[in-house]
């Protein structure tokens, strides 16, 4: 979070337990790149992304490609066949996952950067569905 916003971890930090506030160019950034409600930021109240309506991003061909890539990496890693009506439907999830935690599908560094957590949320899920599997240690 601290690279997206492009302030040093610490000083998030700092942010976070309350040690110090953030400056008006921060929350700009919070608004403008992840579409938070500046209100709620402040003080709790009203929702927290501006507007009511979801923000609509348009699909990206390459970070489709990239997370497709990792969702087939999951399925070979568990050794199970990949039903391609599901790794569709998992590599759909995870694009609109990534697009509700603000995370822009042009920017391959940040979509790269978040697919590590979702392959192993993947991996863990695909792994409960399939209570014999043998790679759960792994």
């Amino acid at each position: 979070m601290a690279t997206l916003l492009g302030v040093p971890v610490d000083t998030l930090g700092t942010y976070e337990r309350g040690v110090s506030e953030p400056g008006m160019s921060l929350l700009a950034q919070y608004r403008s790149r992840f579409g938070i409600n500046l209100n709620w930021l402040a003080t709790g109240e009203g929702d927290m992304f501006e507007g009511t309506s979801p923000r609509i991003v348009p699909v990206d061909g390459a970070a489709l490609e990239k997370i497709a890539g990792a969702v087939s990496a999951v399925y070979r890693q568990l050794g199970q066949p990949e039903d391609p009506a599901a790794a569709a439907s998992h590599t759909a999830a995870i694009y609109n996952q990534l697009v509700a935690r603000g995370i822009d599908p042009n920017d391959e560094e940040a979509v790269l950067a978040h697919l590590p957590a979702h392959a192993l949320a993947l991996r863990r899920q695909l792994q409960g569905a399939d209570p014999g599997g043998d790679d759960r240690g792994q």
